[in-house]
C-alpha cells in the first residue's frame, strides 16, 4: 500500500488496466461486394454483349467510370426509379 503526503493509505492503480489490449476485433463486412446479384450481372452482360469497354459504356450511359466499376463489382446499386430507368436502358 502506498501512503500519501498526509500519511493516509492510497490504493495503487491496477497495472493490468493499463496493459490491456486496446485492439478491437474487426467486424465482419456485411456490405461485402456480391458480383452474383442480378444487377451486376445485367450490367456486365450488357457491356460484353455490345462489346464495349468500361470507358465506352460510361460514355454511352453518361455516368462516371467509378460508378460503373462499383455496379459491376456489386458494391453499389442504384435504387428506386433510377434503377428502373437504367434497367430499361440496358435492356434495349
Amino acid at each position: 500500500m502506498i501512503r500519501s503526503n498526509t500519511g493516509a493509505p492510497v490504493r495503487a492503480p491496477a497495472w493490468n488496466v493499463f496493459m490491456r489490449k486496446t485492439t478491437k476485433r474487426p467486424k465482419p463486412n456485411i456490405m461485402a461486394p456480391d458480383r452474383n446479384k442480378p444487377f451486376p450481372r445485367l450490367v456486365r452482360r450488357w457491356r460484353r454483349a455490345h462489346e464495349l469497354t468500361r470507358a465506352e459504356a460510361c460514355r454511352r450511359l453518361a455516368i462516371p467510370y467509378r460508378t460503373l466499376e462499383d455496379w459491376e463489382a456489386g458494391r453499389r446499386t442504384p435504387r428506386g426509379i433510377a434503377l428502373k430507368l437504367i434497367i430499361a436502358a440496358l435492356s434495349r
